[in-house]
């Protein structure tokens, strides 16, 4: 299958382009109507695919778009672009990271959307379109390095991983404090 969208169209052909349908968005009324714009796509069969809303709202469908849920594990509403190699495995841009404005991220999920975590690619924004997951851990991002004036794009860096974007092997974070016990004349002093 193939998808092409517009701000508020996304159509699918199974035949190689020789005809085209209109799939249904997210909060489509009983009209047939959506005020939901389209910001991002990434299918991964003809039947499993993600949107991006212009609110920054993700979605997610199984059944070719006759129905949608939200993803509200993201916690992102400045997501910029997807990319997914399968169901589970892929990528969103996003313009920001926390108060980190400089610097191009991508969140990443392995899960299918339920969880996602941070990755920092490097200075600059990811480009738009600038992003394709080609496995579960190979991904490739375009990104515009700041200028030396203004703020502009002045060159384009790729980056690349063959690791899903991890720097290594998990590991365990355990956090302890010290309890300390008051009695009712010391919390008194205190």
């Amino acid at each position: 299958a193939t998808f092409a969208f517009g701000a508020r169209t996304l159509i699918s052909s199974t035949n190689g382009g020789a005809s085209w349908k209109a799939l249904r968005l997210p909060l489509t009324n009983k009209r047939g109507k959506s005020h939901t714009t389209i910001r991002s796509i990434s299918f991964t069969s003809a039947s499993n695919g993600f949107l991006l809303d212009a609110q920054g709202r993700l979605w997610k469908t199984g059944n070719r778009g006759r129905s949608w849920s939200e993803v509200l594990s993201a916690g992102a509403s400045n997501g910029t672009g997807l990319a997914f190699s399968d169901p589970l495995h892929g990528f969103m841009t996003v313009g920001s990271f926390g108060p980190d404005t400089s610097n191009a991220y991508v969140l990443r999920t392995a899960d299918g959307g339920a969880t996602w975590h941070p990755q920092l690619i490097g200075a600059g924004k990811v480009a738009p379109g600038g992003l394709v997951a080609e496995g579960a851990s190979n991904a490739y991002a375009l990104v515009d390095a700041p200028g030396a004036s203004g703020g502009q794009p002045n060159e384009r860096l790729l980056f690349f991983t063959t690791s899903g974007g991890d720097a290594g092997t998990a590991s365990t974070l355990t956090i302890a404090t010290s309890t300390k016990t008051l009695s009712k004349k010391k919390l008194r002093r205190a």
